[in-house]
């Protein structure tokens, strides 16, 4: 067998959810052999139990690792240190153990276009974000609403602009190549991995929904950092940190996409919990200092007229439905 597409996942105490994500990989109608690489994080749940139920099935194509210590709170990236180092794949795809893809012909679109685009170096496409169950939509992820190609500037704003699980990329990790160290010091997964892909080449996306993503899932991003204040805070050091060791090595390139990043996240942290404005003055003072004149406008807005705040949130879902349908509302960054 001849592998054209390595398709990387990491599972960790995700027994509800990794049989329909199997189930999503293996639908996939293609003209070209495909390997499923699963990293198993030392589940302490069923989740080996299951995969192992699947490696016996399909034993050409599931490829399991079974960790017997965490090694992701060891500060290892996963995907890379234990999925991309043994790909056999021309292309790798990227799912974790609680989204899915819902489209069979996902991966040949995405390999048919890779194949005659060589200056594009990933594909990316929309995904919808759904409850833990699945059973609703709580939103559509879009980049854009048309097929684009995404440069390293718009890829330094595309924090959360599509789905992890929509990434189809060229393989760049065989033979003597090397992640940057800041890759490495990155807490953060996915995004430091767009970054680097997107000093390689364009990005593309496609407008075409393929995938689906949980949010508020056990262990999902929602759930471990954005609904922990004390995690939300790291975060947004985190993603400073990491923004700024990306500008050091591409020599200020792309500094002015940078600093607008770091600034539309500092708002994003002072504006979405107004408890840090109350908790830490001091602190909140020194990122006010920060952000531009327009936000400092909405954040004085959100503080000292609350109820205003309150009404715009009430009457802005039903003036965007009047126009367009929830589940086809545009994300911007």
């Amino acid at each position: 067998m001849s592998v054209k597409v390595s398709i990387s996942v990491t599972t960790y105490n995700q027994e509800k959810y990794i049989e329909q994500t199997l189930e999503s990989l293996l639908m996939q109608i293609a003209n070209f052999d495909f390997e499923i690489l699963i990293n198993d994080d030392a589940s302490s749940d069923k989740s080996q139990d299951i995969i192992r139920q699947y490696e016996e099935k399909y034993p050409a194509i599931i490829k399991p690792i079974y960790q017997r210590e965490n090694q992701y709170s060891q500060g290892k990236e996963v995907h890379y240190t234990f999925n991309y180092t043994r790909a056999q794949g021309k292309y790798i795809a990227y799912c974790d153990g609680d989204d899915y893809w819902t489209d069979p012909l996902k991966l040949q679109k995405q390999f048919d276009f890779m194949e005659s685009h060589s200056h594009v170096s990933a594909c990316v496409h929309a995904g919808k974000a759904v409850n833990e169950k699945g059973t609703r939509i709580l939103w559509t992820q879009r980049a854009d609403q048309k097929n684009t190609y995404l440069n390293t500037g718009k890829v330094i704003s595309s924090q959360g602009m599509f789905a992890s699980n929509s990434l189809f990329m060229r393989n760049y990790f065989t033979g003597d190549y090397k992640v940057p160290d800041w890759f490495h010091e990155a807490k953060i997964t996915d995004y430091p991995l767009y970054l680097i892909l997107s000093t390689k080449g364009d990005l593309y996306y496609m407008d075409d929904i393929m995938c689906s993503f949980r949010v508020a899932s056990n262990g999902s991003f929602t759930q471990v950092v954005l609904n922990d204040p004390n995690r939300k805070k790291t975060h947004l050091y985190e993603m400073i940190d990491l923004l700024e060791s990306f500008n050091q090595a591409t020599n200020s390139l792309y500094e002015k996409e940078i600093s607008d990043q770091i600034k539309h996240n500092l708002y994003d942290y002072v504006s979405t919990d107004i408890n840090v404005i109350k908790s830490n003055p001091e602190e909140f003072q020194q990122l006010y200092d920060l952000v531009p004149l327009k936000m400092k406008m909405k954040l004085n807005a959100r503080y000292y007229v609350p109820g205003a705040v309150r009404f715009l949130k009430k009457v802005k879902e039903p003036i965007v439905m009047v126009f367009k349908p929830k589940e086809e509302f545009f994300i911007e960054s």
